[in-house]
């Protein structure tokens, strides 16, 4: 009975120490300061400015391209990709180029926006090496796992120095890479799909056709922003940054079309995320047939209006709806007879 009184009494010692210390760093996360590592426009009264630094509280440390005295009250603009956010803010000090602003009321809309783009640095600080050169197969192939809040784990299979496969898995998305490739999934099926111990579980798991650019450079700040060994963090950067110039490659086609309908358009520019079409065509989103003549195959796709003009218009690939390979295959021909 004294026995049974002590464990209980030991295990919730360990429980309120864990509480605790999750609880200092949910307040250490609310006042840590972070380096933008995404894209950010800030305008402050109408003058582009340097963002410095940003609390997901909405501090900000800033850098003006003017030296000039800063009013008390100021109107803010942060831009990023095509989301938009007018606030209000105040000037706490300045020290000539340099000024510290607090944002009045900053709305759940723009924390959620902070909160999202800081995520992955913020994840990739809290990394930790919990296995390391762990045999697990007969041919020494052996892993490296780290692991970091929210689920997050990154994990290597080696045989000697040589990386084999590498899986990460954060903010219920997946990224894998095998051979040279890279491939991005969502997981579906929220605590479910994540039995323990790091592992997922294959059936909530599901691949996007096209690795997306916005997962690759979340992974990117994860890696960038963690303690891994550099030889190990050099070569994920390496191989995610490969990934992103092969998906941002566009190549020139001929005998490309679009089919919409009854309609056919030419298209001039091909790439992995979509293409341009010659012709001013006017559709926000819907899907049709890619028609390599040359090639003889089809390819029907789900797509997305990104920009238009008299002369040209470019749509994103949503999908591919079938002969996804081929289309790979096609575009990996293109990458190595065409000049860049």
């Amino acid at each position: 009975m004294f026995k049974k009184l002590l464990d209980f009494l030991a295990k919730r010692q360990h429980q309120d120490r864990e509480k605790l210390i999750e609880s200092v760093f949910r307040e250490k996360r609310k006042s840590q300061r972070f380096l933008p590592q995404f894209e950010i426009d800030l305008l402050i009264n109408g003058m582009l400015s340097r963002l410095l630094n940003i609390s997901v509280t909405g501090g900000l440390r800033v850098g003006l391209i003017k030296p000039d005295p800063l009013p008390e009250q100021l109107e803010l603009q942060f831009s990023k990709l095509d989301t938009v956010f007018k606030l209000q803010g105040v000037k706490k000090w300045q020290k000539s180029e340099l000024a510290g602003v607090r944002i009045i009321e900053p709305g759940v809309d723009f924390v959620r926006f902070i909160k999202e783009s800081l995520t992955p640095q913020f994840l990739g600080e809290t990394l930790y090496e919990i296995q390391c050169g762990l045999k697990i197969q007969a041919e020494d192939e052996k892993l490296r796992w780290w692991q970091g809040k929210g689920d997050t784990n990154v994990f290597l299979w080696e045989i000697g120095r040589d990386i084999q496969r590498m899986q990460i898995v954060f903010m219920d998305y997946i990224l894998e890479w095998h051979q040279g490739f890279i491939k991005v999934g969502e997981l579906k099926g929220g605590e479910a799909s994540k039995p323990g111990y790091g592992r997922v579980d294959p059936q909530f798991i599901v691949f996007y056709n096209i690795p997306k650019l916005d997962i690759l450079d979340n992974a990117l700040t994860l890696v960038r922003s963690s303690k891994m060994d550099s030889e190990i963090k050099d070569f994920i950067i390496h191989e995610i940054m490969a990934t992103e110039r092969r998906l941002l490659m566009r190549f020139v086609v001929e005998n490309v079309f679009l089919l919409v309908g009854e309609k056919r358009y030419t298209l001039t520019e091909l790439s992995y995320e979509g293409f341009q079409v010659e012709e001013p065509f006017l559709l926000f989103d819907g899907t049709g047939t890619l028609v390599f003549e040359e090639a003889g195959f089809e390819c029907p796709i789900r797509f997305r209006l990104i920009h238009h003009s008299q002369l040209q218009t470019g749509f994103r690939i949503e999908n591919l709806l079938s002969n996804k390979e081929k289309y790979q295959n096609y575009l990996r021909k293109l990458a190595t007879s065409q000049p860049q």
